[in-house]
């Protein structure tokens, strides 16, 4: 490190290519397999195990390996029930408890949210990271320490280490390849997630459900290309994919029209709360550095750095820390098989289109799970949406930090802008909102109210640390 700059090495190198000798789905399951199983068999230590089981792919495979690698040990398994819209699977949670035996805990998230983040902030000793209050994870954590677990199982960010290959998608688009294209977003209306998009979709009948997925894979498609295209060329494209896919010209004059008005009319909620000065001053240190996928990634091909960096970012590697931490704090080993380097290169170099396999997505992954789960859990299309949980537990942990944020003293408010945050409380208390735009605002909320906690916590180290020091004869 100088003054000026910044110079990084890494110790470690990904080579994806190692498996370039494989070609077929069932090859690359194989190999997912035997990966997974020896993550699995590495990550659990001691005699009581426990694994946090949600119902998601994730959880559910390592929750049905450990169970078959262990089959002599206490094993417990954690479902955290926030029951609201969306966020409610129990029931494919119970059906991987009954499959591999387990001793099944169904455990309400508490609603101590504002005590778990200050009790946690002193833990971490920097701002909680996580997108969603503590309060769930945490009532997890102290519901497995509470069982005497010398291990918990956590599926954390098995998505991006797996992958989708949702991707394969835009790469026809922007290649053209339209039959191929039309074939794979015909199996998209299977897809529930279109439930949470139209309301009237249930009584859509498959021509309509089509179109409706027509309308939105290529109107967010045209959103990104209008960015950088000409009228001409928007125009070109778009009379291509009309004649291809008899796409409604209405709907999109009509959505077109909507995103102008908008655009005019709404106020929209704001990327980010920081202060201009804070944002200005931040940006001349950032130049100084290169990312962590950037530091990591300098021998790997363009392909794969899509990949790497949906793993390799600082949140995904802080909330990491976080469970060592809280593993250490509970007397418990927080263990993530998904971070395991060899699996992650198999994954990175299975093609986007075998991961996309019939339009579900994690296809190799799947192939790998047969027999291993049931079959409700393995072939789901559905995965659990928390926006109502995070909103309401948003709602709380305001409510209980209000007094802590009506302190002018507080840094935060040096780094923050009061004004535009006291808008994002309206609009998180307002009930006619869109589903993102709470999402984005119970973002903004945690982030504040972590950040103002972590300075309250900081003074009160340093009185602490003063009071010792005066006291001493």
């Amino acid at each position: 490190m100088t003054p000026s700059d910044i110079i990084t090495k890494s110790w470690v190198d990904f080579n994806p290519d190692q498996w370039s000798q494989l070609t077929s789905l069932t090859e690359f399951a194989n190999v997912f397999q035997n990966l997974f199983h020896n993550s699995v068999a590495n990550s659990v230590n001691g005699d009581i195990v426990g694994s946090h089981l949600s119902g998601g792919m994730d959880s559910s495979s390592i929750s049905s390996f450990a169970r078959k690698l262990f089959p002599l040990k206490e094993f417990h398994t954690f479902y955290g029930a926030p029951n609201t819209q969306f966020a409610s699977e129990n029931e494919y949670a119970q059906a991987v408890a009954d499959h591999i035996g387990s001793i099944h805990h169904e455990i309400a998230p508490q609603h101590n949210d504002f005590d778990l983040l200050t009790k946690y902030t002193s833990i971490y000793g920097h701002p909680e990271t996580m997108i969603l209050s503590p309060a769930l994870q945490g009532s997890l954590l102290e519901a497995a320490h509470s069982h005497r677990c010398t291990t918990l199982l956590i599926g954390h960010d098995g998505d991006s280490i797996v992958g989708n290959g949702f991707d394969y998608l835009i790469e026809l688009f922007r290649k053209r390849k339209w039959a191929e294209l039309k074939e794979l977003l015909a199996q998209r209306t299977q897809n529930p997630s279109f439930l949470r998009l139209f309301k009237n979709w249930n009584t859509l009948d498959e021509d309509e459900k089509l179109q409706a997925v027509y309308h939105d894979f290529f109107g967010r498609r045209f959103q990104e290309v209008a960015v950088t295209a000409s009228i001409k060329e928007l125009f070109t494209l778009f009379t291509d994919v009309k004649r291809n896919f008899n796409i409604s010209t209405l709907h999109f004059l009509k959505r077109g029209l909507n995103s102008i008005i908008h655009k005019f009319l709404d106020k929209p909620i704001p990327n980010s709360l920081v202060k201009a000065s804070a944002r200005n001053s931040n940006r001349e240190k950032s130049k100084l550095n290169k990312t962590l996928s950037e530091s990591l990634s300098k021998n790997l091909e363009e392909k794969y750095m899509h990949s790497f960096s949906s793993v390799y970012n600082a949140q995904s590697i802080t909330i990491n820390e976080e469970f060592f931490a809280l593993g250490n704090h509970y007397n418990m080993q927080a263990s993530l098989p998904f971070f395991n380097k060899e699996l992650f290169e198999l994954c990175m170099s299975v093609p986007s289109k075998l991961k996309l396999g019939d339009g579900i997505g994690r296809q190799h992954f799947r192939e790998a799970m047969k027999g291993s789960l049931p079959e409700q859990v393995r072939t789901r299309r559905d995965k659990a949406v928390f926006g109502s949980y995070g909103r309401l537990a948003a709602r709380r942990l305001f409510r209980d930090a209000e007094g802590l944020l009506q302190n002018e003293e507080n840094q935060v408010w040096d780094f923050i802008d009061k004004v535009e945050f006291n808008k994002i409380v309206k609009i998180l208390h307002d009930d006619n909102q869109k589903p993102l735009t709470y999402a984005i605002s119970q973002f903004h909320i945690l982030r504040t109210i972590s950040l103002a906690v972590w300075f309250d916590w900081l003074v009160s180290l340093n009185f602490k640390n003063e009071t010792k020091k005066n006291s001493k004869p």
